[in-house]
């Protein structure tokens, strides 16, 4: 501060400005000009005071900074390696309208951020050329670096990036990118985001209001007006101290009509920056103060904008969000510690928003206006949240049949409301677009999501109102063929999910020109191209993760030729395709990675297909997996069945070994899945001849679940199916789960042994896995209703159950671990029973019931186990928890589950 006030004292001298050169303990030469102003200091009668005043200065002026020769150079995405030469704030040339000056020292956490909203905002205003000065002051954990991957991510930006050798401080950071931009205007912005970006719309309309003619002129931020409001967080009396200290010294030294100096967003004009830049001496935080001071005496007006509440308040920043895990440990408890002394309406406007949708206990959909009745709120909340334009943000707007809005004023109240904030915008008009439609189309520019079904308006309605930019837009859901025409030449760079009807479906649609991770092809209509085309559409979208393709197409007379689409971070991919034919041109030409899920839904309205038909498909899914298998050593490992009670059959194929908890529970994620509509019966055919196709000679684990109420016949053609696979493609299953009252009753049939005749007409005794070593079985019905009164009469379920585990085990092909959960009409008795039998005959089979281990394998007993007496009744009562952390879990989590 004292050096502030003495470089205000040197600008004084005299009525003639002096040039910029700094004083220092070392350079006794400046002296001498110093007394050559002696006589300017007319109100000073004592020599002994004036030679104080020198020595003063003397003293306190900063060390003088000499850039050195890589400080005026600049790295970029276009030269990262070789430095280019700076340009000058003295050039007479303005190269471009903005020139954004970011300070950074150990920014890697917040720069990204910050950044990205940086040049978003700017993409919003095309016509205003810029450029980005990041300078790096002296830091050490590389952000100078990250700042150029960062220029290399934002080719259509000029980020300049410049490394000063050691740290000068915030403002000589400053005064170097100032000094060397080559703007008409040049901002300087906080890397932290403590100010919002979009901001800068104030300040240039406060610029353009005192400096019409681009005059020197100056244009800060100010959060003075928000002081004494509940949106930051209350001081401490020493903070109040201190605070008004500042603002007396402030007011002393002249700039005291300036409510916030402190604010790091300041634009200049050029003429501004060329006569206060090159004066200035500081290079600490309170550089900011002798920047306004240097206004002043130079008689260039300086106008304050008041800035609105951003994202989070004056001490909770939304730059807590961009640490790292290491920096947001230490600074959390010292936001907590503040927030515990901070009353209710110290949070943010935005987050009482949120905090009040989230309350709204209504259970309706995200687009509902009911949450405007909600009451069981706090006042205080209430009334903060309805001033935010954030609670307004959620547009929805219908005029169907079957769902109308009764009040379309709410919908342009609420765009009113939302200000200048991203939107949703929730819009279902399928007749003529109406005056309420057609300002919230106009608000596409601004919104984040749009949702706009119009099936049978026309291209007139739209034509006066196509967007030409939406910068926020990430998400689109259209139906209707003016809706799709509606986005057609709008510029939506950060566009990354597009759902739109099939039939609607343009290849040279802009919407399919953008780097999209998810893409929808909805509706089941006709899609109006090759799958070929499609094909080669989706090889230039290499960072798709979900894709559903559901429709049929146009022609299919090109599908012999070559041609796929690489998709690396594929995730789940839908077919819902018209024919067999189309299935297998699709699935043999996208390449997916291993680990993601293949669904393929065959159709019910195939009943013209014959099983002789679905050839072409099972060979391309044959094939696909026997190339898996010879090129990357992938095998599967596990298969599915699942009949479930919508009459759809289901086959899923892991290539990992999954885990039984996750097997059983169906949590596992399978490489494919096929579902098959059961009403054409023939489709399980299809299904079983699928399987016998595929290399399943490794396939450790089998999942069979199945509703309770299939036909004799069906329940056949089912048992048979499935147990002749296991005879002859899966001779090395070990973990068996069947899931459902059905399956439950197959045991028996799935674990019995079976005759095979040789060549030579003798038999021999061959068993159904004859490798199983697990077993799990989970929702049978152990007793029937009339049953469960009474205790004493036993299970057949467990009878049958018990003998088919004896039978397996006397000819040498045990189970050695069952696993019972979720059994109706399970009781203690027959796990007593069990352990009985098992143990009379030696068996080393340990049971699970519930997640209970009721009694180990006589392997996993110890010494005291063994000595004890099986037969009393401290062990019959005995219950052991299971230990195996993978598979089985504790009662309480195992419930949790299911």
């Amino acid at each position: 501060m004292v050096s502030g006030l003495c470089a205000q004292t040197y600008m004084d001298l005299g009525p003639v400005m002096i040039p910029s050169q700094r004083i220092n303990s070392n350079s006794i030469g400046y002296l001498n000009k110093l007394s050559t102003h002696r006589k300017q200091f007319s109100c000073v009668k004592d020599d002994w005071l004036k030679g104080d005043c020198y020595t003063v200065l003397v003293i306190w002026s900063p060390e003088t900074i000499v850039p050195v020769e890589s400080e005026k150079k600049y790295r970029s995405r276009k030269s990262p390696s070789k430095p280019l030469p700076l340009g000058s704030i003295r050039d007479a040339k303005v190269a471009v309208d903005l020139t954004v000056v970011i300070p950074a020292y150990n920014e890697t956490s917040r720069l990204p951020s910050m950044l990205t909203s940086t040049v978003n905002h700017l993409a919003t205003v095309p016509k205003r050329s810029h450029e980005i000065i990041i300078v790096d002051d002296g830091s050490s954990d590389g952000t100078a670096d990250m700042a150029l991957k960062l220029a290399a991510s934002y080719p259509d930006n000029d980020i300049r990036v410049v490394a000063l050798v050691k740290n000068l401080g915030k403002g000589g950071a400053v005064r170097h990118g100032m000094l060397h931009g080559r703007g008409r205007r040049l901002l300087m912005v906080d890397a932290d985001g403590a100010s919002r970006f979009e901001d800068l719309e104030s300040l240039w309309k406060a610029m353009d209001k005192i400096s019409p003619d681009e005059r020197a002129a100056v244009a800060i931020g100010s959060r003075a007006h928000l002081v004494k409001t509940e949106a930051v967080v209350k001081r401490s009396l020493l903070r109040n101290i201190l605070m008004y200290g500042l603002h007396t010294i402030l007011r002393i030294v002249g700039v005291g009509h300036i409510r916030d100096t402190q604010c790091g967003f300041k634009l200049f004009s050029r003429s501004a920056a060329q006569q206060i830049f090159p004066y200035q001496h500081l290079p600490s935080w309170i550089f900011d103060v002798e920047l306004l001071l240097l206004a002043k005496q130079l008689r260039i007006p300086v106008e304050e904008a008041q800035f609105p509440l951003a994202l989070f308040s004056h001490f909770i920043s939304n730059n807590v969000l961009g640490l790292t895990s290491m920096a947001r440990r230490q600074e959390l408890p010292v936001v907590r510690e503040q927030n515990a002394r901070t009353a209710v309406g110290a949070l943010p406007a935005e987050l009482l928003a949120e905090i009040f949708k989230l309350c709204r206990g209504i259970g309706d959909n995200d687009f509902s206006h009911e949450w405007l009745y909600l009451t069981h709120v706090c006042h205080r909340w209430r009334e903060v949240a309805l001033q935010s334009a954030l609670l307004w943000t959620r547009i929805s707007y219908c005029d169907t049949e079957r769902i109308r809005t009764k009040h379309p004023e709410r919908a342009l109240e609420m765009l009113i409301r939302s200000g200048t904030a991203k939107l949703d915008l929730h819009i279902d008009c399928p007749k003529a677009v109406s005056s309420v439609v057609k300002f919230l189309l106009l608000a596409i520019p601004r919104a984040r999501t749009v949702h706009y079904d119009s099936p049978r308006q026309t291209a007139d309605d739209v034509t006066s109102i196509t967007p030409i930019t939406a910068s926020h837009l990430e998400i689109v859901e259209l139906t209707g063929q003016v809706a799709t025409e509606l986005f057609s030449q709008c510029e939506m760079p950060r566009l990354r999910r597009v759902a739109m009807s099939a039939l609607d479906l343009s290849l040279s649609t802009q919407l399919l020109k953008y780097p999209l991770t998810v893409l929808y092809l909805t509706g089941g209509g006709c899609i109006p191209h090759s799958p070929l085309k499609l094909v080669a559409v989706l090889n230039n979208m290499p960072s798709l993760t979900h894709l559903w393709i559901n429709g049929r197409f146009l022609c299919m007379h090109a599908v012999h030729q070559t041609g796929t689409a690489h998709l690396p971070h594929m995730e789940h991919l839908i077919s819902d395709l018209a024919d067999y034919e189309e299935y297998a041109c699709l699935y043999s030409r996208l390449e997916v990675p291993n680990t993601a899920h293949v669904e393929l839904r065959l159709r019910s309205d195939m009943e013209e297909e014959m099983p002789e038909d679905a050839e072409i498909l099972i060979s391309a899914i044959a094939a696909h997996f026997h190339q898996l298998t010879a090129t990357s050593g992938a095998r599967i490992r596990g298969v599915g069945f699942n009949f479930t009670e919508y009459r759809w059959h289901a086959v899923a194929v892991h290539l990992e070994d999954p885990s039984v908890k996750g097997f059983a529970t169906g949590r596992a994620r399978p490489h494919l899945s096929i579902n098959a509509n059961e009403e054409y019966f023939f489709l399980l055919e299809i299904l079983l001849n699928l399987l016998r196709s595929l290399p399943l000679a490794d396939v450790a684990s089998v999942r069979i679940r199945a509703a309770a109420f299939y036909t004799a016949d069906e329940d056949v053609a089912i048992q048979t199916g499935l147990r002749s696979l296991a005879q002859t493609v899966m001779p090395n299953i070990t973990v068996l789960c069947l899931i459902g009252e059905e399956p439950a009753e197959w045991i028996d049939f799935f674990l019995s042994s079976y005759e095979v005749v040789a060549p030579d007409g003798t038999q021999t005794t061959q068993w159904t896995m004859p490798r199983l070593s697990t077993l799990y079985i989970k929702d049978a019905n152990v007793r029937s209703s009339r049953h469960r009164s009474n205790r004493r009469k036993h299970s057949k379920f467990r009878s049958d159950l018990v003998k088919t585990l004896v039978t397996r085990a006397r000819a040498g092909h045990p189970v050695q671990r069952v696993a019972i959960a979720r059994c109706i009409g399970a009781w203690p008795e027959d796990m007593k029973a069990m352990r009985e039998v098992f143990q009379e005959e030696g068996m080393e089979c340990e049971v699970l019931w519930d997640g209970i281990r009721q009694f180990k394998r006589p392997d996993d007993l110890t010494d005291d186990e063994r000595s004890s007496d099986p037969d009393s009744d401290e062990d019959e009562e005995k219950e052991i928890r299971s230990d195996d952390g993978e598979d089985y879990v504790g009662v309480a989590n195992f419930l949790e589950l299911f």
